[in-house]
């Protein structure tokens, strides 16, 4: 089923596998170059996909057809995914850059989960727990203008107990929060010592 597109076919470290190199693109328009199981002719061991996008090249290792174990997905010169893949989705630790900002920590199924840390292009900053790509646990968040806010999130809201500082309008609140907003107790003070 490769017959057009290989180049060369060579037998891999790995007695189970060959490698692969196609010089045409596929009936997709995506092309491999790497290794593929003898017995069942998928993707598996290490290898480069290149989508039918050109956008999106990746080069890592691959199990039964999908993207699994260490590998690198580029997005053109705009950034990467570095880091664990499972049953063909990002999923563990890794590092991702994209349009100016980054983020290091857990993955689950392509979305930020578990514990990690976002930097943002403008200044901004947030670690701590995560869950769906949303901010959810304990964590600390920093805004471009100097805010912070230190304590329990829910769905990318200040929810529980936390500490929010506001350094420009000398404003401080430690206290419960709901849904985002100051809820139940709490001591606001501000500049002009209420």
């Amino acid at each position: 089923f490769f017959s057009e597109a290989v180049n060369a076919m060579e037998p891999s470290p790995t007695a189970a596998t060959i490698h692969l190199a196609q010089l045409e693109k596929n009936h997709a328009g995506a092309r491999y170059q790497g290794e593929i199981s003898i017995s069942t002719g998928q993707r598996e061991g290490k290898g480069t996909y290149y989508y039918t996008n050109p956008y999106f090249i990746y080069e890592g290792e691959w199990f039964n057809g999908k993207k699994h174990g260490q590998g690198r997905l580029s997005f053109g010169t705009d950034g990467f995914y570095e880091g664990s893949f499972a049953e063909g989705e990002i999923s563990g630790k890794g590092r991702q850059e994209l349009n100016g900002w980054s983020y290091e920590g857990e993955f689950l199924q392509g979305q930020r989960h578990g514990e990690g840390t976002l930097i943002r292009a403008d200044g901004g900053s947030y670690s701590g727990g995560w869950a769906e790509g949303k901010y959810s646990g304990h964590g600390s968040l920093t805004l471009p203008s100097g805010e912070t806010y230190v304590g329990g999130f829910q769905m990318h809201k200040f929810h529980g107990q936390g500490s929010q500082q506001n350094p420009k309008k000398a404003m401080s609140y430690e206290g419960e929060f709901r849904h985002g907003l100051r809820h139940g107790q709490g001591e606001l003070k501000e500049r002009d010592g209420a």
